[in-house]
């Protein structure tokens, strides 16, 4: 079943609830006697209290159930979207999934062999030295870890655009994606210009937290209209990010 329980059930299984109930309570209260001689009756709407009030909670449960399904099968191709267009910020700070390092590697391995098929050079773990280093003291060489730092901060600025871009496409534009973009666009621009290794470890951890949490925060804003346009649908009004 593909449609949501009717509001119209809703409400009449709330009613029903409420009258039974009440007046169950009413029967208890200044007909005790006469229920004590009516027991058929005492089952009677005590099944009845049951049924309307389970009915109702199994209702509005499926109906979150399905509301929220709906709205995650609607935001996935954003999410996926998204994934494509912040892989290359991810990639320096080493915030890609194992299936994106798969790729990596494989690409990386792919590009030393020469064209019949000798290594060119030896395939390292330079790739797992350089994000160690974004997240803790380099080890990386000076001249290296300048360049890579270099990198780092350039793919960061350079994503900031794209985020405006993409939140405009999606509609998520608003007072929340954008003290989100603050916080990381402050993030991105105190990182040093030079590589220079003096506090430069805190900076880039903080950075690659703030995108994370940027990310993360992007994906959770899309959701969460989606979500409010779901329900306003069923409501016959139009939702506001």
């Amino acid at each position: 079943m593909d449609q949501n329980a009717p509001r119209a059930l809703l409400r009449i299984l709330a009613v029903i609830a409420v009258v039974s109930f009440g007046l169950s309570m009413y029967l208890e209260q200044f007909q005790l006697a006469w229920l004590q001689q009516h027991p058929i009756t005492v089952n009677l709407l005590s099944s009845v209290i049951g049924f309307a009030s389970g009915g109702l909670v199994v209702a509005l449960f499926i109906n979150w159930i399905k509301d929220r399904d709906l709205a995650r099968t609607r935001h996935e191709p954003m999410a996926d979207d998204w994934r494509l267009a912040t892989r290359a910020v991810r990639e320096p700070f080493g915030l890609l999934n194992s299936a994106e390092l798969h790729d990596v590697h494989q690409a990386r391995d792919a590009s030393a062999v020469s064209a019949d098929g000798s290594l060119t050079e030896e395939v390292t773990d330079s790739y797992a030295r350089a994000t160690a280093s974004v997240w803790g003291a380099p080890s990386m060489e000076p001249p290296e870890w300048q360049a890579y730092s270099a990198a780092v901060r350039a793919k960061g600025l350079a994503f900031l655009p794209v985020a405006r871009a993409f939140a405009k496409r999606y509609g998520i534009a608003g007072k929340k994606f954008d003290t989100a973009f603050t916080e990381l666009e402050a993030k991105l621009t105190a990182l040093p210009e030079n590589g220079d290794t003096t506090g430069s470890s805190q900076a880039y951890s903080e950075a690659g937290s703030a995108l994370q949490s940027f990310i993360h925060s992007v994906e959770e804003l899309h959701y969460d209209i989606t979500l409010h346009q779901v329900r306003a649908a069923k409501k016959g009004r139009a939702a506001t990010p």
